[in-house]
This record gives structure tokens, sequence and C-alpha cells, in this order.
């Protein structure tokens, strides 16, 4: 999905997307704060970004239903 984001995201202005799984794992360089949205079919929770960036901070959880995956869509403000 990120590589998709990345190609498609230039299009419509949006930040450059980045992940942590499978062949296009790699994270950017961030110098200041900045908004995570994390999408998954796992619980993406405050500890798992800890591990990346001294604060996190829960902005908001919504949880869908897609066919038979739980899909959760988390924000989260983080700053190293």
């Amino acid at each position: 999905m990120a590589g998709a984001m990345n190609l498609l995201g230039k299009k419509y202005g949006l930040p450059q997307a980045f992940s942590l799984h499978s062949s296009f794992e790699w994270m950017p360089e961030f110098d200041k704060g900045a908004v995570i949205i994390a999408i998954g079919e796992s619980n993406w929770l405050e500890q798992h970004w800890g591990e990346y960036f001294k604060y996190v901070e829960e902005i908001g959880i919504v949880e869908m239903q897609v066919k038979k995956a739980n899909i959760i869509i988390a924000s989260f403000y983080v700053k190293d």
C-alpha cells in the first residue's frame, strides 16, 4: 500500500508514505513532529510506535470490517 500511496499521492500532494512491512520496509528521517496514519489488520498501539519515536500521542482510532478482515486506521502524533 505504501508504494501505491507514493505513486498516486504525488498527484494529490500527499506526504510520502513509508512502511515497516515486507519488501518496502523503510522509514524516512523526521526532523520535527509528524502525524502517522497507520493502516493494518492488527491493533496499532502507542507502544509499537514507541520503539521508533521518543514521544507518541494517540489522536484517534477507527475500526471497520472489510469483507472478513478487521481493518484498523489509527493516527498518532510522534516526535523524535
